[in-house]
């Protein structure tokens, strides 16, 4: 994204090599925003079927912080990169930025602990 910015201001038509024009910004940035919202709600979907979490997951409900820290990392990275704060490619970006580690080490936990961790025993 952050090069078709580039060739837009600088005037540039097209990308070389690449299937962009430097007018194409603005879908663009739509298509990754949509598509960043979409991932989260096809992974809030997994986890809310029963069926898929009970036999994998021992504690299945730790699973929500995965879609809740991936949907904060995409709107973080699209907030930052139309403030013009992202320079590289958004994977390189993310693993020098130490708010992308975080949210790593959160999603991370919330899934090794649906996997590991055994559910808390209710006395009845």
């Amino acid at each position: 994204m952050t090069e078709v910015d580039t060739a837009a201001a600088g005037g540039g038509v097209g990308l070389s090599r690449r299937g962009y024009r430097a007018t194409d910004g603005s879908i663009l940035k739509m298509m990754g925003v949509a598509s960043g919202f979409l991932s989260c709600l096809v992974l809030a979907l997994y986890i809310q079927s029963d069926i898929a979490t009970a036999s994998h997951y021992r504690w299945p409900l730790l699973l929500w912080l995965l879609p809740a820290s991936v949907m904060y990392w995409f709107c973080r990275v699209w907030l930052l990169t139309e403030r013009g704060k992202v320079h590289d490619d958004p994977l390189v970006w993310a693993f020098r930025d130490r708010v992308s580690w975080i949210l790593g080490a959160i999603a991370a936990a919330g899934l090794a602990g649906a996997v590991l961790l055994e559910p808390l025993a209710i006395a009845q």
